[in-house]
């Protein structure tokens, strides 16, 4: 009897420990999209481990225009009550009923041809965005059951026999080889042609709900449009190349994406998180004095729907005349004299100047003109950084003074 009473606490020890860290074990997703699609909204890199010590705590997540149609893994977050799954092509919300807490639900833009499964959810009150789907009756969500419910878009639904495509992952992103790459998924309701159009070419794309990745033969080294058409209806998103720029230690500049006014970047990976500001398409980088090099991965997005990634490359250096230079500024110093001459293009009357020193200080910054003589006599020989900025463009340097 003693002999059985250890064995069974011995079992019960060792099942204790098998169990004891299942919290931080990694997850196992039925769906790739899904999974891709939590790294993006929680910022993880694709080497980070998702265990359920991270979803547990999650209560708002935004999975809008991911491709998603498979939803099961939503059962790793038991916790959420605001859930936006909002530009994908999803037909089966069943997995929802089980979310206690969710209070607020968006499942606009799917393909969703009933929510009657809704009325059996655990929530007691739940706000949900059901436009732009293909459901016909509303009537057995409108009655009463225990859940109360406060539905939109009832009157905004799509016409279930009018040519449609519904487009849910749609984004373009770099491979390690630099390549460029479209990652896509979409439905259509008719059987009809559906292609991929940019460099004024056209290739078939397949609208079967899942997602599909295709990979480009150029090179590019301009923004790009890509468009993916069912006739003239479709979605549009934008390759944008990987850029290399040089800045100087302790130098300030910036970037400006070639993307759509409406478009909005996120850097989302870099060495040096403090240095990096954004503002719409524009990245202004702070270098540090110690400055050698950094990498920034960035996204854009229009409307919070994914639409791609891309890659600015920061090198310590003077900054080249390029793209996010200003072309044909000239800058001279008279050693005799001690001046620095600004001459500034045709186009641009006035500019902002800025000195620093190559601790950062800032020795100078003032409005200047074409071909503006600034003193620096008072300054001792050294190597300085300047930085000149118009309305449009900026660049920076090194000037060295004798």
């Amino acid at each position: 009897m003693v002999t059985k009473i250890r064995k069974i606490q011995i079992l019960l020890i060792v099942l204790l420990m098998s169990t004891g860290n299942v919290a931080s074990q990694a997850l196992t997703f039925f769906s790739t999209a899904f999974e891709t699609g939590v790294r993006n909204a929680l910022n993880l890199n694709e080497n980070d481990v998702i265990t359920a010590e991270i979803t547990d705590t999650v209560m708002v997540l935004d999975l809008s225009g991911s491709g998603l149609s498979d939803i099961r893994d939503i059962i790793y977050f038991p916790n959420i009550s605001v859930l936006n799954l909002s530009g994908n092509v999803i037909q089966n919300i069943s997995p929802l009923v089980n979310l206690t807490l969710l209070s607020d639900l968006d499942i606009s833009n799917n393909i969703l041809e009933n929510i009657d499964i809704l009325i059996f959810t655990l929530s007691q009150k739940m706000t949900v965005n059901a436009s732009l789907n293909y459901i016909e009756d509303f009537s057995l969500i409108r009655s009463d059951y225990h859940c109360e419910f406060t539905l939109i878009g009832e009157g905004f639904q799509r016409i279930s026999n009018e040519l449609q495509l519904v487009v849910g992952a749609f984004y373009t992103d770099i491979g390690k080889n630099g390549k460029h790459f479209l990652i896509y998924s979409a439905q259509a309701k008719e059987d009809a042609p559906v292609q991929l159009n940019y460099l004024g070419k056209t290739a078939s794309a397949v609208a079967d709900n899942y997602l599909h990745k295709y990979s480009f033969a150029n090179n590019f080294s301009n923004s790009e449009q890509i468009r993916l058409l069912l006739g003239s209806k479709g979605d549009t998103t934008y390759i944008v190349p990987a850029k290399t720029q040089k800045i100087p230690a302790g130098a300030h500049a910036s970037f400006s994406v070639d993307l759509p006014s409406d478009y909005r970047i996120r850097v989302y990976q870099c060495k040096n998180d403090n240095a990096v500001q954004v503002n719409e398409t524009t990245i202004s980088y702070t270098a540090p004095l110690d400055f050698v090099s950094d990498t920034l991965y960035f996204e854009f997005r229009k409307d919070n729907i994914l639409k791609g990634y891309s890659i600015l490359y920061l090198q310590e250096g003077a900054n080249e005349i390029g793209n996010n230079a200003i072309q044909n500024l000239q800058l001279y110093i008279n050693p005799a004299t001690d001046n620095i001459t600004i001459i500034l293009p045709d186009n641009e009357p006035q500019a902002l100047f800025t000195l620093y020193d190559m601790q950062g200080k800032v020795l100078i910054r003032r409005e200047v003109n074409n071909q503006e003589n600034i003193s620096v006599s008072k300054f001792a020989s050294g190597i300085y950084i300047y930085n000149v900025r118009t309305e449009k463009e900026s660049c920076q340097g090194k000037i060295v003074k004798q």
